[in-house]
Order: structure tokens, then sequence, then C-alpha cells
């Protein structure tokens, strides 16, 4: 099978998940409300299903280059399809965290991987729109999941919300399971008895910066459903139909000029670029009490965010050498990882103990300081 048609394959395995994940995660803390959790609890169930799929994440990124991509990729829908036909059946909010574990799992199984296969298929020159393009396949999901999510559980409930992502993973099973690839093994690698032996510092700078950026990111998705539900009284269709803007319509507009931005004037500028945005915005959320201008900055925020994620994945593959590019690429996505672990429960323990105001402040001081970080990373290779 050629590039091509291997990206191709992975573009629609990629907007499978994330329909998936975004018919689930966009209301996900009103359904653990509705079986009788608190804010708290909420933060705790992101958290800790956040944490023990980083494990995951870490042996899927370590297999990658010993497993055949397909495999694993095909084996994060099964995860998908089994998690949504044991949540429909879940009676509390206790009983929904081993299920909730393996859907987070599916996630962090599939996206070292995907990681992977796309600097293996791409063209040197062209890393920085390779991953513009291919980063579209989440905000279709983003765009169309939490819209159907929305819809069906409001009109037929939370059963045929979960079953309906049930069938969408295992219809994607098989054409997963043909994908190749050619993902470098760090094991036959001269560093292979010591994988980390070989990261720079640039790029532990680099993924302390976006492990901090990250957890800015993951304050947000724990509170927004129950933000807007209370604030402005929104239904749960009104609450998909709203994160359905920012994780759909602003991420996809964004995605192939920040792939061309980073190939042309260099990945850790347009980085900082993006970066720089989200605290501004952060800062200012508490005080627009209109709607329509609150969806505007959503898209801005998610928008910024998702902008980070060609340039930053580009910019290790530039400034990392290619055996060690596996370990790094798979730290990267850690670290993601773990922002979206601490983030649920540094905002639940926010909002519950100092307000609204305050929760977004800290989101705020976070990427700062994540953006400061970032100065200090060296420039692109053939770039300032």
């Amino acid at each position: 099978m050629d590039r091509s048609n291997e990206l191709k394959i992975l573009f629609i395995a990629n907007v499978g998940i994330a329909i998936c994940l975004n018919m689930i995660g966009s209301l996900q803390s009103l359904y653990l409300m509705d079986l009788g959790a608190t804010m708290i609890d909420v933060g705790y169930v992101y958290s800790l299903t956040s944490g023990v799929s980083l494990i995951f994440m870490l042996l899927s990124g370590l297999i990658a280059g010993e497993v055949r991509p397909g495999i694993i990729i095909g084996s994060s829908f099964i995860f998908l399809s089994i998690s949504g036909i044991l949540l429909a059946h879940a009676d509390n909010w206790r009983e929904t965290i081993p299920f909730f574990i393996l859907n987070s799992s599916a996630y962090a199984i599939f996206i070292p991987v995907r990681m992977l296969v796309i600097a293996s298929l791409s063209k040197p020159s062209k890393i920085g729109i390779t991953y513009g393009l291919m980063n579209i396949s989440w905000p279709i999901g983003g765009l169309l999941g939490p819209i159907v999510g929305g819809i069906i559980a409001e009109r037929w409930g939370w059963h045929m919300l979960f079953y309906a992502m049930s069938l969408i993973a295992i219809m994607l099973v098989l054409p997963s399971l043909t994908l190749k690839g050619n993902v470098p093994n760090y094991r036959k690698t001269k560093n292979r008895a010591l994988p980390l032996r070989g990261i720079a510092m640039n790029t532990v700078i680099f993924l302390v910066a976006y492990g901090l950026l990250s957890t800015a990111r993951g304050m947000i998705d724990p509170i927004l459903p129950i933000y807007l539900k209370e604030r402005f009284s929104m239904s749960k269709s009104e609450i998909g139909l709203f994160s359905s803007f920012g994780l759909g319509l602003a991420t996809m507009i964004i995605q192939i000029p920040s792939g061309i931005l980073g190939d042309r004037m260099g990945y850790k500028r347009t980085l900082l670029l993006f970066a720089s945005l989200i605290p501004i915005i952060a800062f200012s959320w508490p005080f627009v009490t209109n709607i329509v201008m609150l969806g505007i900055m959503y898209m801005f925020l998610i928008g910024a965010w998702s902008a980070t994620w060609s340039p930053s994945a580009s910019y290790l593959v530039k400034m990392t050498e290619e055996d060690e590019l596996n370990i790094a690429m798979t730290l990267r996505q850690i670290c993601i990882r773990a922002g979206f672990i601490i983030g649920p429960m540094i905002s639940s323990y926010a909002w519950t103990k100092l307000g609204l105001s305050d929760t977004f402040e800290i989101v705020a001081l976070l990427a700062l300081i994540a953006f400061l970080i970032s100065l200090l990373l060296k420039g692109d290779k053939g770039s300032s």
C-alpha cells in the first residue's frame, strides 16, 4: 500500500475515534452528575482515567516499532466499542470508572502510533502541512461528535448514546487493521539500553512547557458543560452545539494554516504565536456574559490550543535525532496526557473552593508560564 492510501485510512480512523470521543466527552460531566457525582467526583474521574490511560500510552509508544500499527489502532477501536456497551449499563458514577478508563485508554493507545506513522510517511520538507492536513480529522470529529451526542442523549437517553458510539467504533476495526506504516523501533537503535539517555535538554524544556500548556487546557473540559448549564441554562443538545464550534469548527479552520505557518516561518515561532493567545482569552472568560461572545471566545481558545498541535509535533521531528524520535514523540503525548490528569483536579477543586473567576485565572497563569518557558527553546534547524 502506498503512502497516500496509508494516510487516507489513518485519516478515516482518526475521524472515527474523534467522533466517538467527542460524543461522550462533551457531556461526560453531566452524565456523571446524573449518576450522583459531585464536582470534585467529576474531577477525580477525569484525572484517574487519564492517569491510568497514560500507562497504556507509554506502552503503545514503546511497542510501536515492534507491532504493526494496524493491530494497535484496531485494538483501540475494540476497546472503545466495549467501553460504550459497559457505560450504557452503569448504575452509579463509581461503576463508570473502569469503563471510562477503558474508553480513555483506547485513545491513549491510538495517539503515539498515529503520530509516528504520520512522521514516517511525510516528506521532510512537508511535515508541517502533513500534520496540519491530518489534524483536520480531529475537528471533523469535534464538529460532528458533540452535536450528534447531544441530540441522541436528549432524545433517546444515555443508553443510546453509548450504543451509538460502540457501533461507530466496531465499524472501524477492520479498516484499521490494514495499516502497515513504517515506524522506527528504538530497541534496535544505538540507545536501546537507555532510551532516555539521548534526550537533549531542549527536549526537556519543550516537554515541561507543553505539559503546563496541556494542564491549562485540561482544566476546561470538566467544568465547561456544568458552567454552561448553570450560568446559561443550556440543554444537552445546546451544550453539544456550543462545544462543536470550538472542538470542531475552530480547530478545523486553523489546522492547515498552522501547518503552513510552521513550514514557512519556523515551528518554534508558530508555537509561540498561538500559545501567547491562550492566557489572554482565559483571563477574559469570566467577564463575558453574552453567550454568543462566549462562543466566539471558546472558538479562539480551542483554536489557539489546536493550532499548537502541528508546530509542536513538527518541532520535535526537526529537533530530535531519528533514533530518539519514537521515545521523544511518546513523551510529548505523555506530557499532554499528564496535563489532562492534573488539570481536571485543579479546576474541580478551584471551582468548588475558590469560584469561577479564580478557576479561569489559574488557567491563564499556567498558560502564561508555559509560554514563558517556551521562549527558552532553541530555534528550529534551518530556521532562526
